[in-house]
């Protein structure tokens, strides 16, 4: 009973850790890789729209210079190209980096899962295999050697008894036929 509570508080434990880190693990995971996506999607949109703005603005004053001036062309251009390469690269790196990350995340705990409840079972089974082959071959042992010790007490008495008889009526046997021959012996 000991054993089989210990067992248990065992398992109990070790399901409960290991749960604990793929949760901890999981959460980690998600919160790095979105972080990481999300900057450098970021980053990289800033970039291409500041780059995007500045060139286009720069070839709209170089094109509209004497139409217009280059001033007011060249802030126009610039400003609408930032605003519209930065919302363009936040979304799409945002979007990768939850994709990435979700993918991750959900790779990582299936596979945590997986290994903590494969080990679980094979352990679990494992543990009940030993327990029920160690239960029939000491039944089964003990069986046996009651058997054959109730056999070789039987096969003992059995031979002691007989060959008490055999004795005791050889014994008998050499009595009378001694006797027999001096009777006849003195009648003679």
């Amino acid at each position: 009973m000991k054993k089989t509570v210990c067992l248990s508080v065992c398992l109990s434990v070790c399901l409960s850790v290991c749960l604990a880190g793929w949760l901890a693990g999981w959460l980690a995971v998600r919160l790095a890789v979105w972080l990481a996506g999300w900057l450098a999607g970021w980053l990289a949109g800033w970039l291409a729209g500041w780059l995007a703005g500045w060139l286009s603005g720069w070839l709209a004053v170089r094109l509209a210079v004497r139409l217009a001036g280059w001033l007011a062309v060249w802030l126009a251009g610039w400003l609408a190209g930032w605003l519209a390469g930065w919302l363009a690269g936040w979304l799409a790196g945002w979007l990768a980096g939850w994709l990435a990350g979700w993918l991750a995340g959900w790779l990582a705990g299936w596979l945590a899962g997986w290994l903590a409840g494969w080990l679980a079972g094979w352990l679990a089974g494992w543990l009940a295999g030993w327990l029920a082959g160690w239960l029939a071959g000491w039944l089964a042992g003990w069986l046996a050697g009651w058997l054959a010790g109730w056999l070789a007490g039987r096969l003992a008495s059995w031979l002691a008894g007989w060959l008490k008889m055999f004795l005791f009526f050889n014994l008998f046997n050499n009595f009378f036929v001694a006797e027999i021959k001096v009777s006849a012996d003195i009648s003679i």
